[in-house]
This record gives structure tokens, C-alpha cells and sequence, in this order.
């Protein structure tokens, strides 16, 4: 499964289309600034700093590998839940345990630093298309996670990548949240339940038209 957002977090690769270097230039241009309304976009990351005098800044990336984040040619940004505004992305690259971008229009540290706290988006469709046994979360969020007996787990809140398969974060439903195990049960303010992403062992089917996602688990597990 594929990270968008996200969220791009997965089991195979998430580059978006053809293969860059670790630094493109964009030939697209000059519309940076623009604002757009706030329908299909998919969060990818944050800016978080500034780099250098000549309007480059630090960003955090939740694609993987993070630097793809900059092969996305058209980032829109937001800051606090406002309207996103729409950028081009000139030239990104690692620079060491960061990823670095210059946008259109943004020429001088002055400039960058405005940015900074900014949420990364992108249109929905300008994510590639997938085979049909691979997902984007994004594309998961929200569906019912039910036992391969019918019986309701809940709802996929979010999910995260650990280094041997991704893990689905169910809102548990009340009746499920009340008699899990402690391992596969977090308590705080609602339950939840974490369910590896392990096709074929655990995640039996997913249901994209129903919006369900069969799975053979214990919740005391």
C-alpha cells in the first residue's frame, strides 16, 4: 500500500510518474501565489524552516522516499486551515537529513520565512494511478474495518509505517473497544485498535465500492 499523504506513508514505491533526479527544474512557471479552493487536496508535508539567503526552505515530507515530495510540480499551501494558495515548485533536492525547495516567486529568506508552518497539499489527480491490489491511504481513511465473520471492528482513522508493514489505526466501536486485549487496544479518550496491513495473512479483501476493509484479526491480540 502507498502513502498519499500520505500522508503519503508502504510496501512498494510511491514515485509520482517518471523518474527524476535527487533535483529537477520545473518548466512550469509563473501562476505561483494564486489561491485555489480546498476540494481533493491531499496533505504531503509541512514547510518547517528556512535554508540559505535565496529564498530555499526546509520542508518535512511524509512521502517515502521523502525527497518525491518535490517531484510534484504544483504544491498548494496553507497555513492554520486558511485557503490554499497555489506554487510552482522550481528546483527541490536532499540536503542532508533535510529536503530543500525553491518555489516560483519566492527569491529572498525574507520571503521563504513566510511560508514557514505552511501545510504541502496536491491535487488528488496529480497523484499516478496504481494496479489494482495497491492503495493510497488516503484513498482508506474513513472505511469500516469488519471481521471476515462480519463482525464490526470499526473505522480506519489513520495509519503508519513501521519497519516491517504498515498499521491501520481503527476507531474501535464500543462493544469491540470493551473487550480487547491491552495489546491491540490503546485507551485515552476513544479506544483503538492497531491491525497490521499484511495482505493475505490479516487484510483478507478491500471493498472499495462498500468502503470496507475485510480483515482475519483477534482484537486481543
Amino acid at each position: 500500500m502507498i502513502p498519499s499523504s500520505g500522508l503519503v506513508s508502504s510496501t512498494e514505491s510511491s514515485e509520482p510518474g517518471s523518474e527524476f533526479g535527487s533535483e529537477f527544474e520545473s518548466e512550469f512557471g509563473s501562476e505561483s501565489g494564486s489561491t485555489e479552493s480546498a476540494t481533493t487536496k491531499l496533505v504531503l508535508g509541512e514547510v518547517n524552516g528556512v535554508f540559505g539567503v535565496h529564498g530555499w526552505n526546509k520542508v518535512f515530507s511524509e512521502t517515502a522516499p521523502r525527497v518525491n515530495i518535490v517531484k510534484y510540480q504544483q504544491w498548494y499551501l496553507s497555513r492554520k486551515g486558511g485557503p490554499w494558495k497555489r506554487y510552482e515548485v522550481v528546483k527541490g533536492r536532499e540536503q542532508g537529513k533535510n529536503v530543500v525547495v525553491q518555489l516560483a516567486g519566492v527569491t529572498d529568506r525574507d520571503a521563504a520565512r513566510e511560508l514557514v508552518g505552511c501545510t504541502i497539499a496536491v491535487e488528488r489527480d496529480q497523484l499516478p494511478p496504481l494496479p489494482d491490489d495497491e492503495y493510497y491511504w488516503s484513498d482508506l481513511l474513513g472505511f469500516e474495518v469488519v471481521a471476515t465473520d462480519g463482525r464490526a471492528f470499526g473505522t480506519l482513522e489513520r495509519m503508519f509505517e513501521t519497519g516491517a508493514n504498515d498499521v491501520m489505526v481503527v476507531s474501535a466501536v464500543s462493544d469491540v473497544a470493551s473487550g480487547a486485549g491491552s495489546e491491540g487496544t490503546v485507551t485515552g479518550t476513544e479506544s483503538e485498535i492497531l491491525i497490521p496491513w499484511i495482505k493475505g495473512s490479516v487484510v483478507q479483501e478491500v471493498l472499495m465500492q462498500q468502503r470496507k476493509i475485510v480483515v482475519d484479526w483477534d482484537p486481543d491480540y
